[in-house]
């Protein structure tokens, strides 16, 4: 590298390509890597190890080499003192350590250490909402509930107060219809949906009862005195009086 630098002080043009310094180098330097590691009686006979280099390296490497040339001759008229590994005075003695009493004893009584119950194995797996009831006695363990038994019976309905989700409500709904498929007895009776009455004529908020809606705006043949169809015509005609 010492001897590319020297051939190479400064960038070059090649085949019509600016090239700086740092790239004429290393494009020698490459050239002379191909050659010694295509050949492997000149790579035996040299045994040097050229390894990979790029710019960044080779910069750093020459910018430290100068800086050590620079301190190599400015210590040349510098005397650097002689500093001896070894001291002429003896070292003073090491502090022993002192012997602390030992502190009296309390007369408060210890403190009591409280031990947590073991629990291992008793937590909910994934997935399950509710831990599994504990086990009781055979007396008193209600009896399970059988096929005969009605479906009303077998999803009794959630105490007051408390609202289940829409989700459970559903695959309660299908548990049920599919138990009394089983048993062969009549579905459940499912809610009615109740519908929003109009408060203008008293009916069903329905299109069979002359009842729509446009935007905000909901519309009753009764009150209005006309058909669904005329009104939606008469609000087309003042979107578009065109048509």
């Amino acid at each position: 590298m010492s001897e590319l630098c020297s051939i190479h002080p400064a960038g070059k043009v090649k085949w019509g390509v600016s090239l700086n310094r740092w790239a004429a180098v290393l494009h020698d330097y490459q050239a002379i890597r191909r050659l010694v590691g295509n050949f492997p009686a000149l790579r035996g006979r040299a045994r040097i190890q050229l390894f990979e280099v790029n710019q960044r390296t080779l910069s750093v490497w020459y910018n430290n080499y100068r800086k050590k040339l620079e301190a190599d001759v400015l210590a040349l008229s510098v005397l650097l003192p002689q500093i001896s590994m070894v001291s002429h005075t003896l070292l003073p003695v090491a502090k022993q350590k002192m012997s602390v009493p030992a502190a009296p004893q309390s007369a408060l009584p210890p403190f009591p250490f409280t031990v947590n119950p073991d629990l291992s194995g008793q937590a909910i797996p994934r997935g399950q909402r509710h831990p599994p009831p504990a086990s009781a006695p055979a007396l008193s363990a209600p009896p399970p509930a059988s096929l005969s038994a009605s479906p009303s019976a077998a999803f009794s309905p959630p105490p007051a107060g408390t609202s289940l989700s829409r989700t459970t409500l559903r695959r309660k709904r299908k548990a049920e219809e599919f138990l009394a498929q089983k048993q062969g007895l009549p579905p459940p009776q499912q809610h009615v949906r109740k519908h929003y009455t109009c408060s203008r004529c008293g009916q069903p908020r329905k299109r069979e009862f002359g009842h729509t809606r446009v935007g905000f705006f909901f519309f009753c043949a009764t009150a209005e005195g006309k058909t669904v169809e005329e009104w939606l015509q008469e609000k087309r005609n003042e979107e578009n009086p065109s048509l």
